[in-house]
């Protein structure tokens, strides 16, 4: 009996030091925090580190800066955030290092319409790429092929004059196969054990980043190797707190016995 409950211990403590480990930093490989003069426009600009170019426009209307900042409960934020009044498509080169899981995020808000499409693309060219949004033809945030192609729906709807964070997970599973996870205004940094969408497609090492839709405003792009990378500030369990919920695990697991 003695050797059961030592064992129960070591494991609950286990478990605790298990979760808080899942909520360190990394290494942030991209940030966008948009911080230009208020009214330039984005094109051409190259702020932000660990990006491959500067801001292209590959289709539509121009995109300009303003501020504030675009905010989501405590997440850090720095800079103004990116506008576009019409339809566009905004790309930046990545120069990401070959990688066995990418986290993004991105803020992104909808106009006074729900748009038609709306989100952010990361692409690997002819091998395929992952959009986080919203495509044409859905109400729904989701993760789609880039490009077009299937698709995999949240439960959260989008709606007019709606501000999301979208945090998305790209895990390689094979030669250019990947299992992306999008997540829908997450709460703390610590990753959530369920996604609120999932799905499998193609993709090879990221080397261009889209931000595109009808119109939007859009801020404070992400791109780390851990969920915590992608949401500094935001809320994280104290190991603590994390230790009590899994020995409470634990005995409720013994009751059940």
């Amino acid at each position: 009996m003695q050797r059961v409950k030592q064992s129960s211990v070591a494991l609950a403590i286990g478990l605790g030091t298990t979760l808080a480990a899942g909520t360190a930093q990394a290494d942030l490989l991209v940030y966008e925090g948009f911080d230009y003069a208020d009214g330039s426009a984005l094109l051409a600009q190259s702020g932000g580190s660990g990006w491959g170019g500067a801001w292209l426009a590959d289709w539509g209307g121009g995109v300009s800066v303003n501020t504030p900042s675009l905010t989501y409960g405590d997440l850090d934020v720095l800079g103004n955030r990116a506008v576009s009044a019409s339809e566009s498509g905004y790309v930046r080169a990545l120069a990401l290092p070959a990688e066995s899981v990418v986290y993004f995020s991105g803020i992104i808000k909808t106009g006074a319409s729900v748009p038609n499409y709306i989100g952010f693309g990361l692409d690997s060219g002819s091998i395929g790429g992952v959009f986080f949004g919203k495509g044409g033809g859905s109400t729904f945030w989701q993760i789609e092929k880039l490009w077009g192609g299937t698709s995999a729906n949240s439960t959260v709807r989008v709606t007019p004059d709606q501000t999301v964070l979208l945090v998305g997970k790209v895990e390689y599973t094979g030669a250019n196969q990947v299992t992306a996870s999008l997540w829908v205004n997450p709460t703390t940094a610590m990753e959530p054990g369920s996604a609120d969408a999932t799905y499998a497609t193609t993709a090879g090492t990221f080397n261009r980043f889209f931000v595109m839709g009808n119109s939007y405003e859009a801020d404070e792009i992400r791109i780390g190797t851990t969920f915590a990378d992608v949401t500094p500030g935001m809320l994280v369990p104290e190991p603590a707190s994390l230790g009590l919920l899994a020995v409470g695990g634990l005995i409720m697991l013994r009751r059940r016995r």
